[in-house]
């Protein structure tokens, strides 16, 4: 009898095992696009913090990410976790496997994303995070977009688009397949920009009042400009690419544009117009009709306390 027993716990033992071990059912979308897992499951996280001077770190595997710039002093991010399964029990139990690590010191703030099964997970992610906070994200597939940033600015991507918009004179973006572009809108003349990737083209668009030197390389594609006049340029095509070089202004600041297989584009970025409608509507207050007093008919009173200062977490 005893025996009967080890050999039942035995064979629930290995059962367990092999349900573990199973591969997940290979399905199609109805383009044709090939995934894992029949049924999907999701959830969405909130997370605040206060990143100070510190640099926000996003590291994760898949999904897509989009930052914007804000004036609040606290960075705020809104997560969506998605895990499959064939049967809705399997993808509910991978999503509880989603993990989501906050580590924090005196120079990082770091959002660490990790599952079980990478290939049945991921996590998209947008967020405002105060328009001077350092963003550096490790990411391994997924589409990544950052605006309004003024910080420094390091993306590197596996596999997926990567793109940047703002005044910030220093941002690397850099991914192994898939397009980097970048929009320069400040004319600082410290830039430090390099935007490089393997398969995939490579454009900028830079104000003409910038002073820096441009270098492009591709070793299979074509070099264009558009729309913006360089004091000194340099042409030299080799093979299926070309090298360019080009200088803007007195030329204080390094932009370097590199793909192997693609073609780059660098073009003028012109700031768009405000009309007269748009000036005043800016102008206008929030909240129609408040009257604002002068100095003198404002009633005294006790001064109110400030609020606290976030604290570092405030999920």
């Amino acid at each position: 009898m005893k025996g009967q027993y080890i050999s039942l716990a035995t064979g629930i033992a290995l059962l367990a095992i092999f349900s573990a071990c199973r591969e997940p059912t290979i399905n199609r979308s109805e383009e044709g696009v090939l995934f894992l897992g029949s049924e999907e499951s999701s959830d969405v996280v909130e997370r605040v913090i206060s990143p100070g001077q510190r640099t926000v770190v996003l590291n994760g595997f898949a999904g897509s990410i989009s930052l914007v710039g804000s004036d609040s002093d606290v960075a705020r991010f809104t997560i969506t976790r998605t895990a499959r399964g064939d049967s809705p029990a399997e993808a509910q139990s991978q999503l509880r496997n989603l993990d989501i690590e906050e580590v924090g010191d005196d120079l990082t703030y770091r959002y660490n994303f990790t599952a079980s099964q990478n290939a049945l997970s991921r996590f998209d992610v947008t967020g405002a995070v105060p328009a001077g906070t350092p963003i550096k994200i490790q990411w391994v597939a997924g589409n990544i977009t950052i605006d309004g940033i003024s910080g420094k600015v390091e993306v590197q991507n596996q596999h997926g688009d990567v793109g940047y918009s703002g005044p910030s004179s220093t941002v690397r973006l850099r991914t192994r397949n898939g397009s980097a572009a970048a929009t320069l809108t400040s004319t600082a003349n410290t830039f430090d920009v390099a935007l490089l990737t393997a398969n995939g083209d490579v454009s900028a668009h830079v104000s003409p009042l910038a002073s820096g030197n441009i270098e492009a390389t591709t070793s299979a594609g074509a070099v264009s400009t558009d729309s913006i006049g360089f004091v000194s340029e340099s042409y030299s095509p080799a093979d299926a690419g070309a090298r360019f070089r080009g200088r803007l202004g007195q030329g204080a600041g390094q932009i370097s544009l590199a793909t192997q297989h693609g073609s780059v584009r660098i073009s003028a970025y012109v700031a768009p117009a405000v009309t007269p409608a748009e000036a005043v509507e800016a102008a206008m207050p929030e909240e129609q009709g408040a009257q604002v007093l002068p100095d003198s008919l404002i009633p005294a009173t006790e001064p109110v306390p400030s609020s606290s200062t976030p604290a570092d977490s405030l999920h």
